[in-house]
């Protein structure tokens, strides 16, 4: 998992596949992404695998309800790892390689955690399957082509509700748009996106 430039400065070099949770705003991750596919173009000639992310979604009709749920259950991960990464402390200033992590912790204490949340919700995919849609092909004008691997259920979802999410999906969720070579497939269980 690619969280800090060190860390896709490293697959880089090792001609491996960058994965990133969506976690922060991506216009904050740009500056990686474009040294590690410099990178890779400059130690192996070719270009770089397209970035995968994963992120965490929160898909309904409703907008207003699927705000709600994301703040909660994507908020309640977020707390959960800030707990678990001390990120209030200032620990991460003097270890090497976790400068993201300090970029985190800086967020989380000049913003607090209803900051640190929004941040992670500019980020990550909630809302209307078009909403959703229309937001991942913005990321894609940013990032270029991406791999997308997607959980419904994090930060405590209900059963209920990832039942409800993934059963609505096949009837719901059959979108379509101008994305070139690059095709969208829902399945049940998980969403595979290709962009």
């Amino acid at each position: 998992m690619a969280s800090s430039e060190e860390s896709v400065t490293s697959a880089a070099k090792l001609g491996a596949h960058v994965i990133m949770f969506a976690d922060r705003p991506w216009d904050m991750r740009m500056p990686g992404i474009e040294r590690g596919r410099a990178i890779h173009r400059e130690l192996h000639g070719t270009e770089p695998p397209d970035v995968m992310l994963t992120e965490f979604v929160v898909c309904g009709t409703d907008l207003a309800k699927c705000e709600e749920e994301a703040r909660k259950y994507q908020g309640k991960f977020v707390e959960s790892n800030f707990f678990h990464y001390e990120f209030l402390g200032d620990h991460f200033q003097s270890v090497k390689g976790y400068d993201s992590y300090q970029q985190k912790a800086e967020i989380a204490r000049s913003a607090g955690m209803e900051g640190a949340v929004d941040g992670f919700m500019k980020a990550a995919s909630w809302g209307t399957p078009d909403k959703i849609l229309r937001g991942l092909e913005e990321r894609k004008e940013l990032l270029g082509s991406f791999e997308l691997n997607v959980s419904f259920r994090f930060g405590g979802t209900p059963y209920e509700l990832l039942n409800a999410v993934l059963s609505s999906l096949p009837k719901k969720c059959c979108l379509s748009s101008n994305l070139g070579n690059r095709h969208v497939l829902y399945l049940p269980s998980q969403l595979l996106l290709a962009f």
